[in-house]
């Protein structure tokens, strides 16, 4: 699977006004993923495999795994500027309306030369395959809203980005509100970003953890549902 950016420069088109997604909604459940590996001995996961709530999608030649409750994705060192490698690991169980806890951090850019800001900790829902699902990018330059959608030119839809930046080795907790068509990202207790998606949205799926070109961490991770 190759990785989802391109690898020329982002262009960002103008974007639409946020829309503010009102949650009134009741909890439902309550999903926290358990320890995934063997105490704090390094379980690694090959791809196709399922460890407990996840299924390791790919590693990008490189290694997924657990430590713990701390889930770990470090795709292979990229040899050159055209090349690039991602991991992916979603959950085998699918959500409708939900809400999803995490803290993530990108421990560290793994390309030599002139890193992409978006080779960092990416945060996943609406996941149906690896062509469509959201994802909330924690740059080292600022932040990224996004959707993985064929109709667009290189399969990638931008819906909003922002210049808050997230420091590389750093822990961030991590929140999104899912429901319907409408989306609303909090870092750190923080207002984020919220928006509507007007084009053909995804309404449900599995949540997931990416990364291209980076080691990265995700722990603490739960999934409420809501109506």
């Amino acid at each position: 699977m190759a990785a989802m950016s391109p690898s020329a420069e982002r262009s960002v088109p103008r974007w639409s006004p946020l829309v503010a997604l009102a949650v009134l909604v009741t909890a439902a459940s309550l999903a926290t993923v358990p320890d995934c590996g063997g105490g704090d001995r390094f379980v690694r996961w090959r791809d196709g495999t399922d460890h407990g709530p996840w299924r390791s999608v790919f590693d990008g030649h490189g290694v997924n795994g657990a430590r713990g409750d701390v889930v770990s994705l470090r795709p292979m060192e990229a040899a050159g500027p055209a090349e690039t490698h991602a991991g992916l690991v979603v959950s085998r169980a699918r959500y409708g309306a939900m809400e999803f806890r995490l803290r993530a951090r990108t421990v560290a850019q793994l390309r030599e030369r002139k890193p992409n800001p978006w080779e960092a900790a990416w945060v996943v829902w609406g996941y149906s395959d690896a062509s469509h699902f959201y994802y909330f990018i924690l740059k080292p330059t600022g932040w990224e809203l996004g959707k993985r959608d064929p109709a667009y030119p290189g399969g990638q839809r931008f819906l909003s980005t922002g210049r808050r930046a997230f420091a590389l080795d750093r822990w961030y907790q991590v929140a999104v509100v899912h429901r319907g068509a409408g989306m609303a990202v909090r870092v750190d207790d923080r207002d984020v970003t919220a928006f509507t998606d007007a084009e053909r949205p995804y309404t449900g799926g599995s949540v997931g953890l990416y990364t291209e070109d980076a080691e990265v961490e995700f722990r603490d991770i739960s999934v409420l549902a809501r109506h």
